[in-house]
């Protein structure tokens, strides 16, 4: 299991930390990552940040599960602070993944941020049936369900 992953699974660390952590410099999705993860701190994502995010896009990543993290991650930055029309788009990329693949905990994110996606576009039932879906898909013992619970 990719170390980023395996940190996001077994604690409540927010992604910075784990990414300041665990990133390969050489890995160029999981730079972006980190500056992404940065931008979100200052509430700032700058036009060439953007254009870095649709080449790690283009790139992807060896590990799956890191992937689809990032696309998660860049969904709720995208809903929050670019706009629900980008962050559909990348929906559109993660919904052709077999979700079952994934860790029930890398899942949980990834209907997180569709959730996030549904609020910010005015969807505010859809978003609570989704947010509660993600909480059902981790146990109650994991450090992350607490984190979902909170966005709950």
């Amino acid at each position: 299991m990719h170390p980023i992953v395996k940190d996001f699974i077994n604690t409540g660390d927010r992604f910075h930390v784990i990414l300041e952590k665990h990133y390969d410099k050489d890995q160029y999705l999981e730079t972006v990552f980190l500056k992404v993860a940065h931008g979100l701190q200052s509430q700032n994502i700058e036009p060439e940040l953007l254009t870095e995010i649709d080449q790690a896009i283009t790139k992807g990543h060896p590990d799956a599960s890191v992937y689809l993290l990032f696309l998660s991650f860049v969904i709720t930055v995208f809903s929050s602070l670019i706009g629900i029309e980008r962050a559909s788009a990348i929906k559109s990329i993660c919904d052709s993944f077999p979700k079952e693949n994934f860790h029930p905990v890398v899942q949980s994110y990834y209907v997180l941020a569709i959730a996030t996606l549904k609020m910010r576009g005015g969807k505010t039932d859809e978003s609570l049936a989704l947010s509660k879906e993600a909480l059902r898909l981790v146990n109650n013992k994991s450090p992350r369900y607490y984190v979902i619970l909170l966005n709950l």
